[in-house]
């Protein structure tokens, strides 16, 4: 009886303790707005969403850079934030963050029970002949590279 009990124990304990029930996983997958095609080689940032002024409350939660699908799968540690706000820019040029076709912020808990597709406004004659779509855990987000002119500060 003792020993039945030691390994339930030590069974539950080890169900409690596992990397799986701590946080969550996202898979962002980042698609230029204009062609459709994946964004390979770019960083990704999830930052967190508390509060009611997000710009003023965001925080840093993960970073990873995509494949050369466009994806890249972050892990969010316990407490999870309200919403979550994607920061996207090629690797090796900080300075080029990419232009948003929409803004990219997201109910975590959307992300998380259905996944979202972000509105992609950098293709407004819809010349994109391809649905995406995405699960739970999922989010796809449409950017541009900015253009000579919007690379100047001001």
């Amino acid at each position: 009886m003792t020993k039945n009990l030691v390994l339930l124990f030590v069974f539950l304990a080890g169900a409690v303790m596992s990397p799986n029930s701590q946080g969550a996983d996202v898979t962002v997958k980042a698609v230029d707005g204009r062609t459709g095609r994946p964004l390979a080689g770019y960083v990704i940032r999830l930052d967190g969403i508390d509060a009611m002024y997000p710009e003023a409350n965001t925080h840093p939660l993960a970073t990873a850079t995509t494949g050369s699908d466009g994806t890249a799968t972050l892990h969010l540690d316990e407490p999870l934030p309200k919403a979550l706000f994607i920061v996207l820019w090629k690797a090796h040029f900080p300075r080029s963050v990419m232009i948003d076709c929409a803004r990219p912020e997201f109910s975590t808990d959307e992300v998380l029970r259905s996944g979202v597709v972000g509105r992609n406004a950098c293709d407004p004659a819809h010349r994109i002949n391809h649905t995406f779509s995405a699960g739970p855990g999922q989010v796809v987000v449409f950017a541009r590279k900015k253009g000579f002119l919007e690379s100047f500060p001001g």
